[in-house]
């Protein structure tokens, strides 16, 4: 009715604000520039615009807050100068990664993606012909990325425990991932894809 639209309006103007805020500080984070945190405002408006009106609008205005806020967090532990409130940030992170992941099931990549995207540069410039300009090796603290996945862990763990008791076998998140992508495959008939599949 009426006032589902109403307080779904109020979610999505609330986590949107949520979210531009945090987008501004993480942008302000890695580039000190206020061009850049207000183009990546303009792409996030311009995303929830896109699907305004769609069930992805709702799951983007709900998901994006956990996840920049647990990037914000990441950011911060990676670029503190005390290791025990890094530690804490990091921590804290992985639980909002996690969160968010309820959201968006993919998001179990994100963290190692970036134990990866931050681990490289520091492997390669034992190499002398490597200069990294992007990301100093200096500012990478696996302690940091150990945390993280310690709160995510912590998050996420328990869920895979008590839905792969309910069901029977693993699931992680909700949408046990390949199974459910090919049991909905199988039920488009005529298609040759579901026909090979079935």
């Amino acid at each position: 009715g009426g006032s589902y639209f109403f307080w779904r309006l109020v979610q999505d103007c609330l986590s949107t604000a949520t979210t531009s805020l945090i987008i501004t500080a993480l942008m302000l984070r890695l580039t000190n520039s206020a061009w850049v945190a207000w183009a990546a405002n303009i792409f996030l408006i311009y995303n929830l615009t896109y699907s305004a009106g769609t069930a992805s609008n709702l799951v983007m205005a709900s998901f994006l807050p956990w996840l920049y806020g647990g990037l914000l967090l990441l950011v911060q532990a990676v670029q503190g100068e005390n290791n025990k409130q890094a530690a804490v940030r990091a921590f804290l992170a992985g639980i909002l990664v996690a969160i968010s992941g309820f959201f968006r099931p993919d998001i179990l990549l994100l963290l190692p993606f970036l134990t990866l995207t931050f681990r490289v540069p520091r492997i390669l410039q034992r190499f002398d012909r490597f200069r990294p300009t992007v990301i100093s090796a200096d500012c990478f603290r696996i302690t940091c990325f150990r945390s993280a996945l310690l709160g995510f862990g912590l998050i996420l763990i328990p869920w895979i425990v008590f839905a792969s008791m309910r069901s029977g076998f693993v699931v992680i998140y909700s949408t046990n991932f390949a199974f459910s992508h090919i049991d909905g495959l199988t039920r488009f008939r005529g298609n040759p894809v579901s026909e090979a599949f079935r």
